[in-house]
């Protein structure tokens, strides 16, 4: 299988897929699956790692995980002391990025234009997209700063989307516009 990234505590990563059958000897296959929060593996041995119960197939279907995981399958012929093991696998966390305001009033004056902030989302290419409502000026808007003027009065509702590789948070404020 290949290593992956998740976003958020609490995913479910996809299966690690069998690339490569396990060769040599003569009978059936036998297979077990260790997990670790470590990446380094010192062997079948190293109390870092641990056998995943029922885990006995070529193929593996992690469970939710709260943080970066790796994993490890091992494999016999049937009667064969020993487990040879394959390649590390790791399925890392990627939190979500922040999708908090930073600065902006939830009570506006119609037609009056207001500065919303997003907190800094994340490190690395963040992306902020901004929705607010069909009688708003604008309606949509990308980029961490904005301003905005709504053209009715009521309650109104902004959206904030905020993606950092490839992982999205989605918030919504509810706005007050009075006349």
């Amino acid at each position: 299988g290949i290593d992956e990234e998740v976003c958020g505590a609490g995913s479910i990563p996809e299966g690690i897929v069998n690339v490569r059958p396990a060769t040599g000897g003569i009978g059936n296959l036998e297979y077990i699956w260790l997990q670790s929060n470590v990446a380094a593996y010192q062997g079948f041995n190293d109390p870092n790692w641990t056998i995943i119960p029922g885990a006995t197939a070529a193929n593996y279907q992690p469970g939710q995980i709260f943080q970066t995981t790796y994993y490890i399958r091992c494999a016999r012929r049937e009667d064969c002391p020993d487990y040879r093991e394959t390649n590390i696998v790791q399925k890392r966390i990627v939190p979500y990025p922040n999708s908090n305001l930073e600065s902006g009033s939830t009570n506006v004056c119609l037609n009056e234009t207001t500065n919303y902030v997003a907190e800094v989302g994340g490190f690395g290419t963040v992306t902020y997209d901004w929705h607010f409502g069909d009688d708003a000026v604008p309606q949509t808007a990308s980029g961490r700063s904005v301003s905005v003027r709504w053209l009715s009065s009521g309650t109104k509702i902004i959206s904030l989307n905020v993606i950092q590789n490839g992982c999205a948070n989605y918030t919504t404020y509810s706005i007050n516009v009075t006349n």
